[in-house]
C-alpha cells in the first residue's frame, strides 16, 4: 500500500466584497509516493539499510505500480516498439520512462518513451530493450524521484523494522488536471 499526495501552490487573493481570485505559484502540482515497509530481520532489511545510508541523497526511479499493465505479446531482446494491453489510464508520458519488470527473477529494464511514442496498444522507446520478458511482466510508468531527507520508522524487538519511505517526484511537469488521456 502506498500514499499518493498531490500538492498544490496557490495564492489566494481575498476582494472586500468577499470574493476570491486563485493564482497558481507552480505551473503543475508537485508530486509524492509515501510507502511504509516492514522490514524483516536478515539480508533484505540490511540492505535496505545500506542504501538509505548511502543513496539517500540520489534521484531514485520511482515505478507506479497501480497504473501497471502487462505485455501482450512477448517482448525480445533488441525491441523497441512493444505491445501492451492497454495503455488507458495510466500516466505514460513522452520523454518519460517505463519499467519492464520480470516479478520472477527481478530482472528490469528502465526505458525512455520517445516522442509520438504512445499508442492505446504500443509504447516505442528511444532505445532497444536489454532484455527478454513474458506476458507476465509488468509494464509501468516510471517516475524520478528523491527521498525525503528524514525517514521515520520504528524497530522491534526480533530485529524487524518498520520504516516509512516518502518520494517528491523530480520534474512532474505534466498537467494532472487534463484528462484527455483517460
Amino acid at each position: 500500500p502506498y500514499t499518493e499526495i498531490v500538492q498544490f501552490t496557490n495564492r489566494v487573493l481575498a476582494m472586500q466584497n468577499g470574493t476570491e481570485q486563485r493564482i497558481n505559484l507552480r505551473a503543475t502540482p508537485q508530486q509524492f509516493f509515501e510507502w511504509t515497509m516492514l522490514l524483516e530481520p536478515g539480508p533484505e532489511r540490511a540492505r535496505i539499510h545500506n542504501l538509505l545510508f548511502e543513496w539517500q541523497s540520489r534521484v531514485f526511479g520511482v515505478p507506479i505500480w497501480h497504473e501497471s499493465t502487462f505485455p501482450s505479446v512477448a517482448v525480445a531482446v533488441g525491441d523497441t516498439v512493444i505491445t501492451v494491453r492497454s495503455t488507458a489510464f495510466a500516466d505514460y508520458r513522452e520523454g518519460g520512462l517505463v519499467l519492464l519488470f520480470d516479478t520472477n527473477t527481478g530482472t528490469n529494464d528502465a526505458m525512455e518513451i520517445a516522442v509520438g511514442g504512445i499508442t492505446s496498444t504500443t509504447l516505442t522507446f528511444t532505445n532497444p530493450v536489454l532484455n527478454a520478458y513474458s506476458t507476465g511482466a509488468l509494464v509501468c510508468p516510471l517516475r524520478t524521484g528523491r527521498m525525503s531527507p528524514t525517514v521515520s520508522g520504528s524497530r522491534f524487538s526480533t530485529d524487524a523494522a518498520k520504516l516509512k519511505v516518502r518520494f517528491e517526484v523530480v520534474g512532474s511537469g505534466a498537467d494532472l488536471s487534463d484528462d484527455t488521456a483517460w
